[in-house]
C-alpha cells in the first residue's frame, strides 16, 4: 500500500509542473518537423518550386518517400533524440529534489530511500514512453495525411516493435543520468553528462569497440550508423542491461548513504 501511495504522490508532482507540458510540445513539434521533412521528401518537386529544397536534396530524398521511409526515419529520431529526452526526465525528476531543497524533507521520512528510487524510476519511464507512443501516433498521422504508399500490417508491426524495443534499450542506458543526478544534487551535470553520452554514443558507433558500449546500442538498434535497423549484439544487450543495474543499484546505494541535511 505504501508503495502505490508513494507512486501516486510522485505522479502527482507533475500534475501541475510545466515542464511536463513543455515536452510534449516539445515533442509534438518535432513530429510535425518530420512530418515536413517527409513531405519534402516524398514531393521534391513542389518543394523545390516553394524553395524548401535544392537540387542536392531531391537527390537526397530518393527512397524515403513510402511507409517504410517514414517508420525508419521516425527511428532514427526516436533512438538519437530519445537518449537526450529520458536523460533531461531522469535529470528533472532527480535533479530538482536538490535543487528545490526538498531532498532533506524526502530522506527523513518514514519510507525506504529505495523506495523513492524505485517510483522516480517508474514515473520517468511512463513519462518517456508517453512521448514516444505520442512521436508513433504522429508518425502514423503523418503517413495517413501525406498517402505514402507501401504501407501493411506486417511493416506496421516489425516498425512499432523496432520503435519499442529502442525506447527500452533508451531506458536501460539513459538510467545512469539518474545516478550522476544524486550524485552530483543538481540538473547541469546530469544533463552534460547525457550530451557527452549521446555523443560518444554516435562517435562509437561505427567501430568495432562500439558494439560493447552501451550508449552506442540506440543508435546501432535504430540504424543511425552502419548497421542495418533492428541489429544488435549479444554484447551490446549485456552492456546496456549491465548500464541499467549499475545505475539502479548505483542510485540506490547513494541515496541510502546520504546524509538528510543535504
Amino acid at each position: 500500500m505504501t508503495f502505490f501511495i508513494t507512486l501516486r504522490t510522485e505522479f502527482a508532482k507533475l500534475r501541475r509542473c510545466p515542464i511536463v507540458l513543455v515536452s510534449f510540445a516539445v515533442c509534438a513539434f518535432v513530429g510535425a518537423m518530420l512530418g515536413l521533412f517527409v513531405w519534402i521528401m516524398a514531393n521534391p518537386g513542389m518543394a523545390e518550386k516553394l524553395g524548401l529544397i535544392g537540387d542536392k536534396a531531391r537527390i537526397a530524398a530518393a527512397g524515403i518517400s513510402d511507409w517504410k521511409g517514414l517508420f525508419a526515419v521516425y527511428l532514427q529520431i526516436i533512438g538519437l533524440f530519445g537518449l537526450l529526452l529520458y536523460s533531461m526526465i531522469l535529470a528533472f525528476i532527480f535533479g530538482r529534489e536538490y535543487a528545490e531543497g526538498t531532498a532533506k524533507n524526502m530522506l527523513v521520512l518514514p519510507i525506504a530511500r529505495s523506495m523513492f528510487v524505485t517510483v522516480k524510476f517508474i514515473v520517468a519511464a511512463v513519462w518517456f514512453e508517453l512521448l514516444v507512443l505520442l512521436l508513433a501516433a504522429e508518425c502514423l498521422a503523418a503517413g495517413a495525411l501525406l498517402g505514402l504508399p507501401g504501407f501493411s500490417a506486417g511493416l506496421f508491426l516489425r516498425s512499432f516493435g523496432l520503435i519499442l524495443t529502442a525506447s527500452l534499450l533508451l531506458l536501460a542506458v539513459g538510467s545512469v543520468t539518474a545516478w550522476v543526478a544524486v550524485a552530483t544534487k543538481g540538473y547541469l551535470a546530469p544533463i552534460g553528462f547525457a550530451i557527452l553520452s549521446l555523443i560518444l554514443g554516435i562517435l562509437l558507433g561505427v567501430t568495432e569497440i562500439g558494439r560493447a558500449f552501451p550508449w552506442t546500442v540506440p543508435a546501432i538498434f535504430v540504424g543511425a550508423t552502419h548497421e542495418l535497423p533492428g541489429t544488435i549484439s549479444t554484447g551490446g544487450v549485456v552492456s546496456a542491461l549491465a548500464a541499467f543495474a549499475a545505475a539502479v543499484l548505483g542510485t540506490m546505494i547513494q541515496v541510502n548513504v546520504a546524509d538528510n541535511t543535504q
